[in-house]
């Protein structure tokens, strides 16, 4: 009886819940639009278009609009679909501001370094590749415009992919099922990443979503632990900075 007692109570730790709009939007709507928006026909058309606007635009200029443009209109789309939602976990963090930011900013980043390390490793051992093509892309553009992919990684990023595969993935199937709450947004969150490439042919890429799928579970932990988004953010926001600060030196 009182191991039953303390799981419900930790069950009801997390009382985040969408509304039935809210959870129409997300699969209708924000769902659909990262998949598009990630997808390599849309890059490729996007580029095209811009190409015809500016011939003498870089190749790494256009990924540096497509990937900020892509994860502005997340933000957008995410907000309109989750207004309310949003609103009332930012209320919440004013509440308790101090726990949320020890909890996102320095348990969540070690968590993060901790998962880093062990995907790292499963990865070694099922391919000799050590990094995605998302990953080197990064590291190109952080080093074609490391201010703007500052901004990019540290702020756009985080606010974008939370909002969506936390936000709305992660909290919309906790309240069916904890478990699968966990898989599916982490899985999203990790194919995403390698979607485009995966797309383009390169079907080896599945392999390294094992650190994406490693990391959305980390972020999915913080944000369920903490029963707010912006906990989740700030560990996102606080990877993704260190991560850019050992590229950029």
């Amino acid at each position: 009886m009182e191991r039953i007692h303390i799981v419900k109570e930790y069950r009801n730790t997390f009382t985040r819940r969408l509304t039935g709009d809210q959870g129409a939007l997300g699969f209708l709507v924000m769902m659909p639009a990262s998949l598009i928006c990630n997808s390599v026909i849309v890059s490729a058309l996007i580029k095209s278009v811009l190409l015809i606007g500016n011939m003498s635009i870089s190749y790494s200029r256009l990924n540096l609009m497509l990937n900020v443009m892509t994860d502005l209109l997340m933000i957008l789309i995410s907000v309109f679909c989750l207004k309310d939602f949003i609103v009332r976990q930012i209320n919440d963090f004013m509440k308790r501001k101090k726990k949320i930011i020890i909890n996102g900013v320095v348990i969540g980043y070690l968590l993060c370094f901790v998962m880093s390390m062990i995907t790292a490793l499963l990865v070694r051992m099922l391919t000799a590749k050590s990094t995605s093509a998302n990953q080197e892309a990064v590291v190109s553009l952080a080093k074609y415009n490391p201010v703007i992919m500052l901004l990019m990684t540290v702020v756009f990023a985080p606010l974008a992919e939370e909002l969506l595969f936390r936000g709305f993935l992660f909290t919309f199937f906790r309240k069916y099922n904890r478990i699968l709450a966990y898989v599916i947004s982490a899985f999203m969150f990790g194919f995403v990443h390698v979607m485009s490439a995966v797309m383009g042919g390169n079907l080896s890429e599945f392999i390294q979503m094992i650190p994406y799928v490693g990391m959305g579970l980390v972020f999915a932990y913080i944000y369920e632990s903490n029963d707010n988004i912006v906990a989740s953010i700030l560990t996102h926001a606080t990877s993704n900075f260190i991560a850019m600060l050992l590229i950029l030196f």
